[in-house]
């Protein structure tokens, strides 16, 4: 009956520690599986800003120096006008000189 026993015992300490392995290795997946949601969403979140930053920014700030340029000539072409003679004013057309 002893030898029962230790044999009975043996095999659930064989099962418990299996079980602890596999605990073990299931822990470790969901720790890794964190890990590389939280990259996944930090590369997905972050893209777009460094996609920006490095490709489209300075494209979009040399456009924007052009309008500024341009509209700065449109509106000095306006103060031009605005200086002219009335008789020119109303050749042209422009009615806020007056």
């Amino acid at each position: 009956m002893e030898e029962e026993v230790r044999r009975h015992l043996r095999k659930q300490l064989e099962l418990i520690e299996e079980n602890n392995k596999l605990l073990k290795r299931m822990q470790r997946a969901a720790m890794w599986g964190i890990i590389f949601r939280v990259l996944w969403w930090a590369i997905l979140l972050g893209l777009p800003f460094i996609i920006y930053l490095y490709f489209i920014e300075p494209y979009a700030g040399g456009i924007i120096e052009t309008y500024t340029g341009f509209k700065g000539g449109v509106d000095s072409a306006t103060q031009v006008t605005d200086n002219l003679p009335p008789f020119l004013q109303k050749l042209l057309g422009n009615t806020s000189g007056q």
